[in-house]
């Protein structure tokens, strides 16, 4: 029997730093003991599988509530318009990047957006001590191999192009 990937939406969320002004960025301890013993209590970022028919960008909403409790100010995403037909409907849209897992407990294909939100964090039932972190610390939790190995990827394509910004 053929099995699918599982689709999934991911958010780096950025801030300054009021006192600094330093770019910052959010993440989590992963919490599911039961359904994802390997990977909790690693660091991750905001992230969720999309439901079936789901707008990504409801997803994204709903991901980042769900975990985080936080809202958006912004989000980063260019698309289309929905385009109906014969009781069918689609969009296009262009993330900041994509991410796979091609091999562990889960077969993940995702879409990665960077956002801003209101508020500050709190810990949920799914994650836990979530923390503003500079781009110098997530560098070296990256080195360390202290990262949920899915999200790796699209945090080094995410360093690479702040530091393309900041040249």
């Amino acid at each position: 029997m053929e099995k699918f990937s599982i689709p999934t939406v991911g958010l780096i969320i950025e801030r300054k730093n009021p006192e600094t002004g330093e770019i910052e960025i959010l993440i989590q301890k992963r919490f599911k003991p039961q359904s994802d013993p390997k990977y909790s209590g690693v660091y991750e970022l905001p992230a969720g599988r999309i439901q079936e028919f789901e707008d990504i960008r409801d997803c994204a909403r709903r991901e980042l509530k769900e975990e985080t409790g936080l809202d958006f100010e912004d989000i980063e995403i260019e698309h289309t318009e929905i385009f109906e037909k014969d009781g069918d409907k689609a969009f296009a849209f262009i993330p900041f990047c994509c991410e796979q897992m091609m091999k562990g407990p889960y077969p993940y294909i995702g879409f990665i957006f960077i956002a801003s939100v209101k508020g500050e964090p709190k810990e949920t039932e799914e994650a836990k001590e979530p923390k503003w972190i500079s781009l110098k610390e997530l560098r070296k939790i990256i080195e360390e191999k202290n990262f949920h190995t899915y999200h790796i990827g699209a945090l080094q394509m995410y360093l690479n192009k702040k530091s393309k910004d900041m040249s």
